[in-house]
């Protein structure tokens, strides 16, 4: 075995141990744990806190440093909150998950799917999907996709996705999604997409105005929503307390054969900034947002 091989087993192990001991705590205990590894995030580590300020000095430019230096610290505690969070729904039973991220509008799918019509779900990183890629499939009556970037490390790449998959969400490497869209033609399914991640290349990014700035995103979904002509639909996470979310569905009025191109984009885009705008502490602010310094000027 080579040194990174078995470098990426012993960080497996560690941290497969670790989510284990705490995903016994008692639920109280837990959520207490949240608040100082927060603090450590801020405070010691200083976690990716250039990007983070960066991010939001550039999505919120009228935002005085005082409000900046408060939203960081906001997020801090989101992340963490998320974090642990996570590990102790990993011990969850199927019915505490479908209690802990409730799901009452999964039934805006069933016209489609009784009548053999598959489904585009959009969604983003935003409150806490992970605990929602976890519970979403127990409200559905029909198979649901996702998608996901393949770790280098093999051995915890294949463990998040047994937590992930617990409630029954199958995972599907981003490579692989269109393929698997065709597989399942004859078979009404649920594809869940996370819109929001950076595409890889600009080059055939749609780009829109987002949060004041011209923002790539990737071509993939609307382009697979051109093809399929499939109905598309968004869904929003909204935290009731902690470790407890509800899911809100809502379908976005696309036609694949008149809509113009990048529509479908600026629409989910549209729906993400204001929810964004409305508690900004709750996205994904540590991932280099607007990192091209020849990013285009929209009109």
């Amino acid at each position: 075995m080579n040194k990174k091989k078995l470098l990426h087993r012993l960080s497996y192990y560690l941290i497969r141990a670790s989510v284990f001991l705490i995903s016994l705590l008692p639920f109280s205990l837990v959520k207490g744990l949240a608040k100082p590894f927060a603090w450590l995030l801020a405070h010691l580590i200083s976690y990716r806190k250039h990007i983070i300020q960066s991010n939001l000095s550039k999505a919120f430019p009228d935002l005085a440093a005082p409000r900046i230096k408060e939203t960081t610290t906001k997020y801090y505690q989101h992340l963490s909150d998320l974090l642990f969070e996570t590990i102790k729904a990993s011990s969850f039973s199927n019915t505490q998950l479908k209690a802990h991220f409730k799901g009452t509008t999964a039934d805006i799918f069933q016209p489609y799917l009784d009548n053999g019509q598959s489904c585009l779900l959009i969604g983003s990183h935003y409150n806490n999907w992970e605990l929602g890629c976890m519970a979403f499939p127990l409200w559905m009556s029909y198979p649901i996709y996702t998608t996901y970037k393949p770790m280098s490390n093999a051995y915890m790449n294949q463990y998040i996705n047994s937590i992930r998959t617990k409630g029954g969400m199958n995972m599907v490497p981003m490579a692989q999604i269109g393929r698997k869209i065709i597989e399942k033609k004859q078979q009404a399914s649920v594809f869940l997409f996370l819109g929001d991640q950076s595409p890889a290349s600009s080059k055939q990014a749609i780009w829109v105005d987002f949060l004041g700035r011209a923002t790539p995103f990737m071509h993939g979904i609307e382009k697979l929503a051109r093809k399929t002509n499939y109905p598309v639909f968004y869904f929003s996470i909204k935290k009731k307390q902690w470790g407890t979310y509800e899911f809100i569905i809502k379908q976005i009025p696309f036609d694949a054969e008149t809509a113009s191109y990048g529509s479908l984009t600026k629409e989910y885009a549209k729906l993400l900034e204001q929810e964004i705008r409305n508690r900004p502490e709750k996205w994904l602010w540590s991932h280099r947002r607007w990192k091209r310094v020849n990013d285009p000027v929209l009109p």
